[in-house]
């Protein structure tokens, strides 16, 4: 693809900490088989030195700073608006934790010259097992009241695919986007449903949610602080889940996503939510705990 033909694409990505992950994350990026991007990372308040390793490792990229306070939505939204800056024709969103495969843009741009007015997702694979995919688009699912990522064999997603949302972690969106669907909405969804409600939002302006199997993304999808905890609960564990703006399962932050999309059974669906979330998780836990307490009685 020629270079005076290649839309610029600026890749934004938000950083807390976490240099070895955004390290290895770089290196991918620098070996993109593709002629005209930038990479913005956005340091939120990171206290481990990733602004100095990355601007002395890697001087052309650009690294904004945060004050801490901006999460994954409000870093991103810097990174976009200075992207809109540099005449950017995409910006494609991206997490720290994951590997890039060279072909990613070449695969997500084409994608998007064949679906006019779409928003494209990338192909999201295990990174220990790149065999199986973890994410290809997510749907409303009304059994378990939650959001759920489609997943499976790589062989069985080799065809682009409309879906009901996209995630965060590699949706390429054209800039003119922003104004009509404006940006993510960091005051309501600071961490998590960021990409899902802005994904949905896109939608109902008209925008298709496509994602693409030639757009490969290797995550780390056990590296977010709810994967770590999870595995050796305790009591203090479901106090943070239920509250800390970290957490996927925050009840304020889950009602305001329910009740903007879930219809008229919203409170329902909500509540369903966080009774299968006990069941599966809080009960067992508990009844381990007592056995524990019993035992050594």
């Amino acid at each position: 693809m020629p270079k005076h033909a290649s839309p610029k694409v600026f890749i934004i990505t938000p950083i807390h900490n976490g240099i070895s992950h955004t390290t290895k994350y770089i290196e991918s990026v620098q070996h993109i088989d593709y002629p005209n991007y930038g990479l913005i990372i956005v340091d939120d308040g990171s206290t481990d030195g990733s602004s100095s390793v990355i601007k002395s490792s890697f001087p052309d990229v650009e690294v904004l700073q945060g004050d801490g306070g901006l999460w994954w939505s409000g870093a991103t939204n810097l990174g976009i608006k200075a992207a809109i800056a540099k005449e950017a024709d995409y910006v494609l969103t991206m997490n720290n934790d994951v590997i890039l495969d060279s072909a990613i843009l070449r695969g997500l741009v084409e994608a998007s010259a064949a679906t006019p007015k779409a928003i494209i997702g990338a192909k999201i694979y295990y990174r220990d097992d790149p065999s199986k995919v973890w994410y290809f688009g997510a749907k409303l699912d009304s059994d378990l009241a939650d959001i759920v990522l489609i997943d499976g064999e790589d062989e069985d997603f080799t065809e682009r695919q409309e879906v009901d949302m996209l995630t965060g972690m590699g949706m390429l969106i054209p800039i003119k986007a922003f104004s009509t669907t404006g940006l993510f909405d960091a005051k309501n969804f600071p961490q998590y449903f960021g990409d899902s409600d802005f994904s949905l939002r896109a939608k109902s302006n008209g925008y298709r949610l496509i994602v693409d199997p030639a757009s490969k993304v290797y995550a780390d999808v056990d590296s977010s602080w709810v994967s770590r905890e999870m595995k050796n609960l305790t009591f203090g564990f479901f106090t943070k889940a239920l509250f800390s703006i970290r957490s996927q399962f925050n009840i304020i932050i889950r009602y305001k996503f329910y009740k903007r999309y879930w219809g008229k059974g919203y409170l329902k669906a909500f509540l369903k939510f966080y009774a299968v979330f006990f069941r599966a998780h809080f009960l067992p836990f508990l009844k381990h705990r007592l056995k524990m307490t019993v035992g050594k009685a």
